[in-house]
């Protein structure tokens, strides 16, 4: 399954490192604990990267941030403060990669992604049916955290009247949400629920589970790197890079001062195509005539 640091990488690859600016980078010389502050690294990538260590150089390991605060050239060791600009210090491997001074944290690269998930709803969303039961003639309780509104309510009969309802954060007889129906019923439900997108806790988080569909994952890539690039001096390499990306889709990519004006054009793009697409899917849904949709024809 794809998960968080899989899309993270993507927009590495795609809009954050063109191949000739990556980072400068090395690698550990043996593992780090998560209160360590000696460090040691492996022969540099390129040698004559060695020289943009010093004292208050900024490295980055996974996730984590760190700032030199003594370094030894000739032995490539030195002292770091950890969990630099709010990141948390963790454990590393033996030979993990090192990146020198990243123009882009991966933290920043996480967040961007995480906000850029969670804000397209309302304008996308998923949808779930969900059986329940009542615990009072009007009060069915439900388990989706990410549920938002009622879309439809169907019952086991064909019933003389439309049953609508609407949902409660917290309800006194559930202890929990719950679907408040507009009469009294007091059977068993199957309730047609719009959800949101889930907040991304970690990079190991599964894309399926916050309601991501893979043919929107171009869209939060390119609203993350728009939110990232935003008011940067890229340099002209990286502008060219960008700008043959969106070339590819018809979009004018502007100056290096108006690069992340052209990924958001394309982000507005994208969500105008998958929005129009989801309201004629929706409005265009197949209604099932049996007496039971969910058990079979009667």
């Amino acid at each position: 399954m794809r998960t968080v640091a899989d899309l993270i990488d993507r927009t590495f690859r795609t809009y954050l490192e063109p191949p000739d600016l990556q980072p400068a980078s090395t690698r550990l010389n043996g593992a780090l604990t998560d209160s360590d502050l000696t460090i040691a690294f492996a022969e540099f990538d390129v040698p004559e990267d060695v020289a943009l260590l010093r004292r208050g150089s900024v490295i980055e390991i996974a996730s984590e941030l760190m700032r030199m605060t003594v370094w030894d050239a000739t032995t490539r060791t030195g002292e770091m403060e950890r969990e630099f600009l709010g990141t948390t210090a963790v454990a590393h491997d033996d030979g993990a990669t090192v990146k020198l001074a990243p123009p882009f944290s991966r933290l920043s690269v996480f967040e961007a992604t995480r906000d850029n998930i969670v804000s397209l709803y309302p304008r996308l969303w998923t949808t779930t049916t969900e059986r329940s039961l009542p615990v009072a003639p009007k009060v069915y309780p439900i388990t989706n955290d990410l549920a938002v509104e009622v879309v439809e309510i169907n019952t086991m009969n064909r019933e003389p009247f439309e049953l609508t309802g609407k949902i409660t954060e917290k309800h006194h007889l559930t202890a929990g949400r719950a679907i408040v129906l507009n009469r009294t019923y007091g059977r068993e439900i199957w309730a047609r629920m719009r959800l949101r997108f889930g907040v991304a806790e970690g990079e190991t988080d599964e894309l399926a589970d916050l309601g991501l569909e893979e043919v929107w994952e171009t869209m939060v890539m390119v609203g993350a790197a728009a939110d990232l690039l935003a008011g940067r001096d890229l340099p002209k390499s990286h502008v060219e890079w960008i700008g043959s990306v969106l070339e590819t889709e018809n979009i004018q990519p502007g100056t290096r001062s108006s690069i992340a004006l052209g990924l958001a054009r394309y982000r507005r793009m994208l969500m105008d195509e998958f929005a129009n697409e989801m309201i004629a899917e929706d409005s265009n849904r197949i209604v099932v005539q049996d007496t039971n949709p969910y058990m079979g024809v009667s």
